[in-house]
């Protein structure tokens, strides 16, 4: 079961003449979350089993259900001790993908792949019946055809033209089936339309040619923006040329001392000594490199052994090839674009030395918080005037998937190092169910000097989490776009825009629309109060909320309350910051708490291609 929304998604018994009519009865034991039939047949023929599907709101509300009736067939079972050359062992799923990958597809282009499944024994007359599938509407399967050259390999073609109706999450499950009525394990990979996947640049591979016996150090750069894989068991692989053999390999989901800065992938074979005169080549995994939109589009495997090629001096050398890497001054991982006054704090240029880590602007990582370590703790430093300042805790899953992901529930907080102050606090400020669920943001406008960023857990939620840190140095450059051409929207934004607006009553909501004309852009729309909560209830400001739609289908992208709130200064401020595609957005500021009164609008934006 999946929702498209991320939704949690749960199932039960039917259990009224509508939904069940004359099957009401229970067959075998039923697990809602993840649906799960345990059935102990005592009798051959057919039963019949009736379920309900339901996807509950956050307030475990019923959102929408869906009746699912089927038949199961007892059949007599086969003996092994009349066919030994019968396969016990269910069928295997081998590829293309991994299970949980995100592949990005283009719309209106065929999308060709095809499915492998083996049979895990040698010598068997069992076979493989079919591949059974759920898939995106247009997805097309073809025959199972057994390999000629080896008889317990299984393939299937697939073939998909998305339309660009299709744009957003779209997902493909697969079961394999044998002849003995034998069912694998069940494979979904996530495909996202019109988002292009990383890829490797040719010619930035270090080092090729000869290196050394003990070379410890390797890079490759990409042609985007990337971050960590999502899921666990992605490798970089080294084989030697001679006969094929894998020599080592590097696990970039777990492997501390891989490093991912922007465009670039840094890892080590440290301690592994080389073959003097061998050749190697190295082979990349699917989801080496991942982009931070969507479901995390993925990189495709590399399997082309001239790919990335090396030898080994003959000589004994001790010249290792160094790679250098600049921290970059820059990240794209979150626009900073929602001014805010800076906090009153000293200006300090140099770092203190009480910090049990200090982190430089560009920093993606992993990490992990328990009941043991249950705060993450570091520090970093404006030598700047005033810099926007991006710090987040993804999650990276949706809130369906979160229980069982390990990831974590995270909250930031941001003080000043000179004297300690609490300058704001953000719980679920980047939350996006159906793929960042329970992650924060804290995006600011700050001043010269030292600061200290505490990631708690206060729901005792400890777990995974990717943290990144970006800055943006202040040059108020803003972004202009083409009016919409939309007569259902009551008013018309563009960015750069700042108003001064008031609900009441009787206009208890205000809407607004624009436009994203490049391909993507990275907008901000955020409502800030400017007074601290202790004077907020007699300074007639609003509690707003914020709601992003887009604008062709009325579906909800995000909403959010407080991610804006500091309550020194910004009490109740809420912000929406997304990275969007080209097309309209519809925006609606609401008071769902009666807090009717004045704000600040603001909406900015950052293109695609840097350009503000």
């Amino acid at each position: 079961m999946a929702d498209s929304d991320g939704d949690l998604v749960r199932c039960r018994w039917g259990n009224t003449l509508e939904e069940c009519g004359s099957v009401c009865t229970p067959k075998g034991v039923l697990q809602s979350d993840p649906c799960e039939l345990t059935y102990d047949a005592t009798q051959l023929g057919y039963e019949a089993v009736a379920l309900v599907i339901e996807d509950f709101d956050s307030d475990n509300n019923v959102r929408s259900s869906i009746p699912l009736q089927f038949l199961i067939q007892i059949v007599t079972g086969t003996s092994n001790a009349t066919n030994s050359s019968i396969c016990t062992q269910p069928p295997v799923y081998i590829g293309p993908w991994a299970q949980g990958a995100c592949i990005g597809v283009e719309s209106n282009t065929t999308m060709t792949e095809h499915v492998q499944v083996r049979i895990p024994c040698v010598n068997t007359s069992t076979t493989l019946a079919n591949i059974l599938t759920v898939s995106p509407l247009g997805m097309i399967k073809g025959p199972v055809t057994q390999d000629p050259s080896d008889p317990n390999l299984y393939t299937m073609q697939i073939q998909w033209i998305p339309q660009a109706d299709q744009y957003g999450l779209q997902q493909l499950c697969m079961t394999p089936a044998d002849s003995e009525q034998q069912t694998g394990e069940q494979v979904c990979v996530t495909f996202q339309v019109d988002v292009r996947a990383p890829e490797f640049v040719l010619g930035s591979m270090v080092p090729t040619g000869i290196v050394a016996q003990s070379q410890p150090v390797w890079s490759i750069s990409t042609n985007r923006d990337i971050t960590p894989p999502k899921r666990s068991g992605v490798n970089i692989r080294f084989f030697k040329q001679s006969n094929d053999e894998e020599v080592f390999r590097v696990d970039v989901s777990t492997d501390v001392t891989v490093t991912y800065q922007l465009r670039q992938i840094t890892f080590y074979t440290t301690g592994y000594t080389w073959t003097q005169g061998e050749s190697y080549y190295i082979l990349f995994d699917g989801g080496v490199a991942t982009i931070n939109e969507s479901c995390g589009v993925e990189s495709a495997p590399v399997t082309n052994h001239h790919f990335w090629t090396f030898q080994v001096a003959t000589n004994p050398t001790t010249e290792e090839t160094n790679i250098t890497t600049t921290a970059p001054t820059t990240a794209t991982a979150r626009p900073t674009t929602t001014p805010i006054m800076s906090p009153s704090t000293t200006t300090i240029i140099h770092p203190s030395t009480s910090c049990p880590r200090r982190l430089s602007f560009g920093t993606i990582s992993n990490e992990t918080t328990s009941a043991s370590q249950p705060s993450y703790v570091f520090c970093f430093t404006i030598n700047s005037s005033m810099a926007d300042v991006t710090i987040s805790a993804n999650t990276w899953v949706s809130c369906s998937a979160w229980k069982a992901s390990g990831a974590a529930d995270p909250l930031l907080e941001l003080y000043s190092e000179s004297n300690g102050h609490l300058l704001a606090q953000n719980d679920d400020g980047d939350s996006l169910p159906f793929k960042n669920c329970f992650a924060a943001v804290l995006s600011y406008r700050l001043a010269k000097g030292n600061y200290r960023v505490v990631i708690r857990n206060p729901k005792c939620a400890y777990g995974k989490f990717e943290l990144r840190l970006s800055t943006d140095n202040t040059t108020h450059r803003t972004s202009t776009a083409q009016q919409p051409s939309l007569p259902s929207c009551p008013r018309l934004l563009s960015f750069g825009t700042v108003l001064n607006i008031t609900t009441n009553v009787n206009e208890s909501m205000y809407t607004f629309c624009f436009t994203v004309n490049t391909t993507w852009a990275d907008v901000t729309v955020s409502s800030n109060t400017w007074i601290p909560c202790t004077s907020w209830k007699l300074s007639g400001a609003v509690d707003p909320l914020l709601e992003l739609y887009s604008e062709p289908n009325g579906r909800l992208l995000a909403q959010n309350d407080d991610g804006n709130h500091l309550a020194l200064k910004n009490c109740y401020g809420a912000v929406l910051s997304y990275r969007l595609r080209k097309g309209d957005y519809r925006v609606i500021v609401r008071n769902p708490k009666c807090g009717y009164g004045t704000f600040e609008l603001r909406l900015s934006a950052e293109t695609k291609n840097g350009e503000k």
